[in-house]
């Protein structure tokens, strides 16, 4: 299965819970958000080629998901410039496939 999550956001509505951590790792039970979706993509899947857009604090997230991810998931991370959030990253992503 290919999966594509955008982790890239400000988190600018989540006012200061997203100041010093990206918006996907906060913690939702004592997990970062980004780990329940990784665990889910293989509970529901098994295998899965994830693609990671990354942006805003793109490092976090990185560490994270190579701390963290599940074996059968393989990642391929797509960074994308400012000014090419929402659609710009989805024909970013495109060209990496």
């Amino acid at each position: 299965m290919e999966a594509i999550v955008l982790a890239g956001g400000y988190g600018g509505r989540m006012e200061s819970f997203a100041l010093e951590r990206q918006k996907c790792l906060l913690p939702i039970e004592g997990k970062p958000v980004l780990g329940h979706v990784m665990e889910s993509l293989v509970a529901a899947f098994g295998s899965v080629d994830l693609k990671i857009g990354i942006g805003f604090k793109g490092e976090q997230v990185i560490d994270y998901v190579n701390r963290n991810k599940p074996g059968k998931v393989t990642i391929t991370y797509v960074p994308h410039l400012p000014g090419t959030e929402g659609w710009g990253i989805y024909k970013d992503m495109s060209k990496k496939t």
